[in-house]
């Protein structure tokens, strides 16, 4: 379900980036190939073989240049290679950190989940029912005259903490809905 995270997928990156680095550091130790061309004028009077000539934008010279190098010491960039590798292993070790991360925080929040899914049944099924009887039970005793003022608050008081307690259950509940859609890539 985290597989699509930004994050994992951002150190999934860091891997091949670190992976192509090495790739980099293993192809200095080959021979590299040289080829050139030129393509030159010169205006003006030169020198050639100890005669001036002149020469204008029209005369062109062109010439071609072909080489090898080859490294001298083809271990000197053993110290590079490695590094890139050690690299490598530490994107791979924070890759496997983050999903164990993200993992233990989401199976965390489904439980979490759960949990207030149930309080929200709870309470839409049972609790506020009871509230609204509450109420009704304490307006009626009240006006009648079966119960005096401060147990009509009592009992008011008593059905507003249930309804308080739905509301601050619904706010629970969607948090941490949005917390499980942040760490599976849900936008």
């Amino acid at each position: 379900a985290i597989a699509s995270h930004p994050l994992l997928k951002y150190l999934q990156q860091q891997i091949e980036i670190n992976k192509k680095e090495t790739d980099v550091q293993k192809s200095k130790r080959l021979p590299d190939f040289l080829v050139g061309y030129f393509n030159q004028s010169f205006r003006g009077i030169q020198t050639v073989n100890g005669l001036d000539q002149k020469f204008t934008g029209a005369d062109r010279f062109h010439g071609f240049e072909v080489g090898i190098a080859i490294p001298i010491l083809p271990n000197g960039n053993k110290s590079k290679i490695s590094a890139s590798k050690i690299n490598e292993q530490i994107a791979a070790a924070n890759l496997e950190y983050e999903q164990t991360n993200l993992n233990g925080r989401f199976n965390v929040l489904l439980q979490q989940y759960f949990k207030e899914k149930s309080a929200l049944d709870y309470y839409e099924k049972t609790a506020l029912p009871q509230a609204d009887f509450i109420i009704n039970n304490a307006e009626k005793g009240f006006k009648s005259g079966e119960i005096p003022y401060v147990q009509y608050q009592q009992s008011l008081a008593t059905a507003l903490k249930i309804k308080t307690d739905y509301i601050d259950n619904v706010y629970l509940f969607n948090q941490v809905t949005l917390d499980i859609e942040t760490i599976i890539g849900i936008k």
